[in-house]
């Protein structure tokens, strides 16, 4: 039992939900986030009184405004500043969804069926209250969320004991740009002991509050928006300024000798730097860049929005700074366990071999948009020119994009596509996976981070080698069709976990999944079919995708439910 439960807590990840109540003097008011993906709530199956609802006013144009406008408010005032923040706008299609949640009077998270969700991950807070006053109930409603700020150590992104953060967390998650939000007048609520009150729901896409990780990158304002971009719309980032905004503009300080380009306000950032202004080193942050299985070269980059993230040197998104790194730091391993030049961006090496290390030069501004247009200095720095200068160095500093790759079980690295052509009997990327293997597994996908995937390989083994003798204990006949019937009433050994193996090329990432494929391989003389001669594999159909595993507080395995 405790065994099965360490296993659920590895391969069913699902955050706990957070829940708090406000008393405020003359009115009861209930509030409530979801803590991130996965962490959509369900209803309770304890609470059988009958949910009604009496049709509430749809929130007016001015209240929408006043959603929009208090959250931006807060967001632009955060504390520490944030150079990353987002200017929050009206999404129809949220609030769409956001109103059919608070209908279903029911005091859980979750989201209505959608064939195609507007965000991979909605964020969501709750609030629940007996009176509604048009304008200041939504005012008060935003401003409890934000006021949990007292309970949240941005430094270490965590929360106080027996406190709840997550509605503050989500509020000012800087990557979210999107919000819709539906009231109803519920006479009862599921999961409240509350009657006759009103039920907002706001969403927020993309959804925030992921485990570990701070809402925003503190710095100056619009300095890292996740457009690469440094519009900036009263202290907050945007795509692009509109004509005749005067609140908006471009903002943009580019570090570390990078450009700016006014007409697009973005920097080009000379190599070992990365970074919207540049202030970043060029590096692969994500233990899976360069790894097989795994992230293996710039061919995945364009498949998972993840990998550009993690992998930005190997995704062409920034250049190592010289040679050195360019040999030495592209490599499968933990952050922590690169060399340390390969973290930092480093000096060029000059052409007579000497190390450059004159400091690099300022801010500067290209008024041209031609890729060798000039480029002016801002006033009492050096003048900087964008053209590519042409020397031996920039013709071999850097190898060629299929430099390292290689094929593996016979495949041909075709070098033009940097694409291997594999051998009848193989296939994947590198031509790292079996077709006979795949005749044998059964694949798996499983809700978990990479990271965990040594610490529950044994676990999953164990309960998969559990499933399969209970299986062949009812149908003996079918696992050892060679042996006498089977006489004993116990449940004998069929496979252990020992028996239990992992394809070739697996486990594969595709966030927030893990895809595994486990074969089967009982030794000849195992315990439930004694001493026949003839082994027989265990062959399971291969699912090509399904659900998460789910491991009940039993020996059961279900795949989905």
């Amino acid at each position: 039992m405790a065994s099965d439960s360490i296993v659920q807590t590895f391969l069913l990840f699902k955050q706990s939900e957070l829940q708090s109540v406000a008393q405020i003097p003359r009115q009861a008011i209930l509030q409530k986030t979801s803590s991130g993906p996965g962490a959509f709530g369900h209803d309770s199956e304890h609470d059988l009184r009958r949910v009604t609802r009496r049709a509430a006013p749809a929130l007016t144009r001015e209240e929408i405004g006043i959603i929009v406008d208090k959250h931006n408010e807060l967001r632009k005032g955060a504390d520490p500043p944030a150079s990353n923040m987002e200017y929050m706008s009206w999404h129809e299609e949220l609030a769409g969804m956001a109103q059919q949640w608070s209908e279903k009077c029911t005091w859980e998270h979750g989201q209505p069926h959608r064939d195609r969700p507007p965000f991979s991950w909605v964020g969501q807070n709750l609030w629940l209250g007996t009176t509604w006053t048009q304008g200041s109930s939504i005012r008060g409603a935003i401003q409890a969320w934000f006021n949990e700020i007292s309970n949240y150590d941005y430094d270490n992104a965590s929360c106080a004991h027996d406190k709840v953060c997550g509605h503050y967390t989500q509020l000012m998650w800087g990557k979210s740009y999107a919000i819709g939000c539906g009231l109803a007048f519920c006479s009862n609520v599921r999961g409240s002991s509350i009657t006759n009150a009103y039920l907002l729901t706001c969403n927020y896409g993309p959804g925030g509050n992921y485990p570990g990780i701070k809402p925003y990158v503190t710095g100056q304002p619009c300095q890292t928006c996740a457009s690469e971009k440094g519009w900036c719309k009263d202290g907050l980032c945007v795509n692009i300024c509109t004509e005749g905004d005067i609140d908006c503009g471009c903002v943009l300080q580019c570090q570390n000798g990078g450009i700016l380009n006014e007409t697009d306000c973005s920097c080009a950032c000379p190599d070992g730097w990365d970074g919207t202004n540049c202030e970043l080193p060029c590096q692969n942050t994500h233990p899976l860049c360069y790894c097989n299985p795994g992230w293996y070269g710039p061919a995945v980059c364009r498949h998972l929005a993840a990998v550009t993230e993690g992998c930005r040197e190997m995704c062409g998104k920034c250049k190592f700074a010289n040679v050195e790194q360019d040999v030495n730091c592209r490599i499968c391993t933990q952050v922590e366990d690169l060399p340390e030049f390969c973290t930092a961006a480093m000096p060029k090496a000059s052409l007579d071999g000497k190390t450059d290390s004159r400091p690099r030069p300022a801010t500067a501004t290209i008024t041209s948009t031609s890729a060798v247009g000039k480029a002016e200095a801002t006033p009492g720095e050096s003048t900087v020119s964008s053209r590519l200068r042409p020397s031996t160095e920039a013709a071999t500093a850097r190898p060629p994009p299929c430099d390292g790759m290689s094929c593996e079980n016979g495949g041909i690295l075709m070098k033009k596509t940097c694409r291997c052509q594999c051998t009848e009997n193989y296939y994947g990327a590198m031509c790292q996976k079996s077709r006979v293997e795949v005749r044998f597994g059964v694949i798996i996908n499983i809700r978990m981070a990479a990271s965990q995937w040594y610490k529950a390989k044994r676990l999953l083994k164990k309960a998969v080698s559990r499933v399969i003798n209970k299986y062949c204990t009812v149908r003996f006949s079918l696992c050892c069709p060679y042996s006498q019937e089977k006489t004993s009433p116990a449940q004998l050994e069929f496979v252990t976990e020992d028996d239990i193996h992992v394809g070739a090329g697996y486990p594969e990432v595709t966030p927030p999944l893990l895809k595994v494929m486990l074969l089967a391989k009982p030794r000849e003389n195992n315990e439930m079919c004694g001493n026949s001669r003839t082994r027989r594999d265990l062959a399971f159909l291969a699912v090509s995708s399904g659900p998460p595993i789910r491991i009940r507080h039993s020996d059961d395995v279900v795949l989905g439910e």
